[in-house]
């Protein structure tokens, strides 16, 4: 299988993996719902507990390959797949919601404190590894789609400095040695990541050098943005979105990662070394504000802490196999920042030791002080091969310089963990350290930022309006493709154009992104759009265009047909007929694809402006597919179903239905789908002998390649992390 395309992939998926997926979706929606809507029904604790389980439902989804149930009956490898990238981006989203909406208290860029951004106290260290690792899958559109995601929560800064340091990964990607790199990664990882990466699909040195060079351009572009920000004085909370600030997330991910298991192992360190690189090259090298008295004391703090994810089990003296394993986590730590540190002073010529905007500072999440730690800068605890030489300097900077790194020549042997209680010089020493490390306590953002591409065609589109886009060029446009969707298609022979209407409206939704006021007058509504939605039939690509431009016009052409205000209070004049009822009938509970019934909730939510009336219809529409039966085998239309519900959630159904959402993703998604399989081994193999028959890897085309369980597990993640986002 050749292809990548998620949609084409996501087609080769059974009912069954394609349903767990519309359920995956359902919960984070209905998670989604829970969090923005304004009348909270719940109390925070619960919203809490119930975030808490659905991460670790996703999780366990990431760390079992998408075999939730660990009996090899979940589904063929490609259905795994989307179930695994359906659970990654449940978790970006639920993750993405709280990153913005956690304001801290305090604008003072030198406090030691900040406000927790609710997720991420949530979402634990464990959850955030298995996560990205994601990146590293074997599938290429899991990575793929990942990745595009990861991006665009960046990009808007709807995630933190934690996300941006997935982005170090980069660094495993080596088309060269691409054969060797999965040889010597396979025969370290526990049987846990093996799930995870599915190592020996389908990683090639062309394809990892493209990826690659992908991931290297999206880092560019975050780094660029949060400098923008930083130039504008527009956040109050500067280390929450400094670049800089990554890197102690980047160590402890790094020592976390199934390719780093031994700290002195030199082949698992040059991997190390690479993904440092990756994302310090940009920092150290092409920075006008770069100081390397900032990385230094960045990596000498983290030296004197120990990690705080096992700092518990390692202090627990029956357990010693657990003491021995924190306490490997921690040297691989100690390794990490003697590399880092190795790095700046090899490649970079700048060591002076210029002020910094802000002071060096420790998430408390994954790092604190500990007395055992206390000489840990006057050791190297890298192997000789892999230490780095003084740079040789004269005068002052020599001096400086060499009280830097006078001990990398020597490695001193690596002493036990200290047992006991403290000495009292001990004691004193770990105070200092207290108060000189500056430890936050999370991650926040203050600014939820835009879509840069979208924000430029915006502007040149605002630009040319004046001039170029009027109503009657409106209504042409429109029967251009009145002409090829309604009619014989003349036009598209005359001009030698294949599939006109599709991409006429495509030109029309990005019109009415920006411009929906042009959409005025009885004629675009009774003579076009509303005609173009009744008799697209299997255009299913159609008719999801026209619920997304109804969606963008809404309600503002409520006023525009000519009727008395009293008949347009609620819904605009267009929609005051049959259409609602001929729109829930058709594309939403009798939907032909997913999208369809996506799209047709958030037009619905556009259009109607009374809530009561909106949330009646909704809870209609509950109540209908609750009669349906909520099951692969009694409802056609499961799959659309569950789309439906999440979508409701995150519209405010949450907070008008809570007790009906909660009790369907309780007993019908987690218990009668997600936690259920019902291929036998016999199927499942002969299905996994037909995707190798087949040359299209594409996501959006092998999708459809899976059973319609698979689809349907795959709509119930998504249902899940609406209803959370909701």
């Amino acid at each position: 299988m050749q292809n990548t395309d998620p949609l084409i992939t996501y087609e080769y998926c059974s009912e069954e993996a394609k349903a767990k997926i519309e359920a995956i979706k359902l919960m984070v929606r209905w998670l989604y719902g829970m969090k923005i809507n304004t009348l909270i029904v719940l109390p925070e604790n619960q919203h809490e507990v119930i975030a808490s389980n659905t991460l670790k439902l996703l999780k366990t989804i990431l760390s079992t390959g998408g075999d939730l149930n660990e009996q090899n009956l979940g589904g063929t490898s490609l259905e795994r797949a989307h179930l695994r990238l359906a659970a990654a981006l449940g978790i970006l989203k639920i993750a993405s919601n709280d990153a913005i909406t956690s304001v801290s208290s305090n604008g003072d860029n030198t406090s030691n404190f900040q406000n927790p951004s609710t997720t991420l106290s949530i979402m634990s260290a464990e959850q955030w590894h298995s996560l990205a690792t994601v990146l590293l899958d074997s599938e290429e559109f899991v990575r793929e789609k990942f990745l595009i995601k990861l991006h665009k929560g960046l990009m808007s800064l709807a995630l933190g400095l934690e996300f941006l340091a997935i982005l170090s990964l980069g660094g495993t990607f080596n088309g060269e040695d691409t054969v060797a790199f999965k040889t010597k990664l396979r025969s370290r990882l526990t049987n846990e990541f093996l799930a995870i990466l599915s190592l020996g699909g389908t990683f090639n040195g062309e394809d990892t050098v493209a990826f690659k060079t992908k991931l290297r351009s999206y880092l560019l572009l975050n780094l660029a943005k949060r400098r923008e920000l930083i130039k504008s004085k527009s956040v109050a909370n500067m280390k929450s979105i400094m670049p800089d600030c990554v890197m102690p997330y980047v160590i402890h991910l790094l020592a976390y990662m199934p390719f780093y298991i031994k700290y002195d192992d030199v082949s698992q360190l040059e991997i190390i070394k690479d993904c440092l690189w990756f994302i310090m090259e940009p920092l150290v090298l092409k920075n006008e504000h770069y100081s390397f008295s900032f990385f230094k004391k960045t990596f000498e703090n983290i030296k004197v802490c120990v990690d705080r994810v096992s700092q518990s089990q390692e202090a627990d003296p029956n357990f010693p196999t657990t003491n021995q394993m924190a306490t490997m986590t921690n040297y691989k730590i100690y390794c990490g920042c003697d590399l880092a540190l190795g790095l700046v002073m090899s490649k970079t010529q700048n060591f002076l030791l210029k002020d910094f905007p802000v002071q060096p500072s420790l998430p408390s999440k994954y790092f604190t002080v500990s007395a055992s730690a206390s000489d840990n800068n006057l050791k190297c605890y890298l192997p000789t091969e892999m230490q780095f030489a003084p740079p040789k300097r004269c005068g002052l900077e020599a001096e400086i310089l060499g009280k830097i790194t006078k001990s990398f020549p020597q490695s001193p042997s690596i002493p036990p963990p200290q047992r006991g209680r403290p000495s009292k010089a001990s004691q004193q020493q770990m105070q200092q350290m207290k108060q000189q490390i500056v430890v936050i306590t999370g991650e926040n953002v203050i600014e939820e930022g835009t879509n840069s591409f979208y924000m430029i065609i915006k502007q040149l589109m605002e630009r040319i309006a004046p001039i170029m886009v009027d109503h009657q060029g409106l209504l042409t446009l429109f029967n251009y493709v009145s002409d090829s969707l309604l009619n014989d298609g003349e036009l598209d022979s005359e001009m030698g154009v294949d599939n006109s209407a599709k991409r006429g409206l495509q030109l029309i939704y990005s019109l009415s992104s920006v411009f929906p006021a042009l959409f005025h007058g009885r004629e675009i509504f009774t003579t076009y759009l509303l005609p173009f939605l009744w008799q697209s039939g299997d255009q299913h690509q159609v008719s999801e265009l026209i619920l997304q431009i109804l969606t963008n016009i809404g309600a503002s052409a409520g006023a525009e047909g000519g009727m008395d205000d009293s008949e347009c209070v609620s819904i605009p004049w267009w929609a005051a007929d049959d259409v609602i009822p001929r729109l829930v009938d058709r594309f939403v509970l009798k939907a032909s694809t997913s999208k369809q019934a996506k799209y047709a909730i958030q037009c619905l939510n556009a259009i109607i402006g009374d809530e009561n009336e909106k949330m009646r219809i909704f809870g209609e529409i509950i109540d209908q597919i609750k009669a349906s039966g909520l099951s692969l085998e009694t409802s056609p239309y499961f799959r659309s179903h569950l789309v439906t519900l999440g979508m409701i959630a995150i519209c405010g159904g949450h907070s008008f239905f809570p007790k009906v959402l909660r009790s369907i993703i309780q007993k019908f998604i987690v218990q009668g789908l997600l936690m259920k399989d019902m291929k036998t081994e016999h199927e499942i193999n002969a299905l996994e002998e037909s995707e190798r028959q087949r040359e299209n890897t594409d996501p959006l085309i092998t999708y459809e390649y899976c059973s319609e369980e698979a689809k349907a597990k795959i709509e119930a993640i998504k249902l899940m992390v609406r209803w959370l986002y909701g």
